[in-house]
């Protein structure tokens, strides 16, 4: 049980408005003690549903409002993660071309290097070939014949 005042402290009203809603509750709910009324649990109650029925109270209004921003808060975010998986696809699209671009760029350039080494081969190939038929300087003036490598000159 609680006085007017009480209540009136506790809901943060003044006690004129308790008394006019207390006239709206059966009398059963009140109990005056030495020129004091007193209103039982039961009342404060009826009182209450009585007061928020008039207008919620303002934590509940807060609620409302705090479910209400949440759900602005989650869709919002829901948006900013569906715009971050469609970069995020098309990054791993990016990648996976441009390694597809590495492998082929890899490939080339190991065939280039083979076909370089192949033609690095051929020439040399074909100096010796052409060292070797062409007479040098110097043969051309003391020429050996195979009598000089058997013990005889021409």
């Amino acid at each position: 049980m609680k006085t007017i005042k009480q209540i009136a402290d506790d809901w943060g009203v003044t006690k004129d408005k308790i008394k006019y809603r207390l006239r709206g509750i059966p009398s059963e709910y009140l109990v005056k003690n030495d020129g004091v009324t007193y209103v039982t649990d039961e009342g404060i109650q009826e009182l209450w549903g009585m007061m928020n029925s008039e207008k919620k109270p303002i934590s509940q209004h807060l609620t409302g409002v705090k479910t209400q921003m949440n759900t602005q808060v989650d869709t919002q975010t829901e948006k900013i993660i569906g715009i971050l998986q469609k970069e995020l696809e098309m990054k791993n699209n990016q990648i996976s071309d441009l390694t597809a671009a590495v492998t082929d760029l890899t490939t080339s350039l190991t065939i280039a290097q083979q076909t370089a080494a192949a033609a690095q081969a051929l020439h040399a190939g074909t100096i010796q070939h052409l060292a070797g038929s062409k007479p040098g300087f110097f043969s051309r003036f003391f020429k050996r014949t195979n009598d000089a490598v058997d013990g005889t000159n021409r």
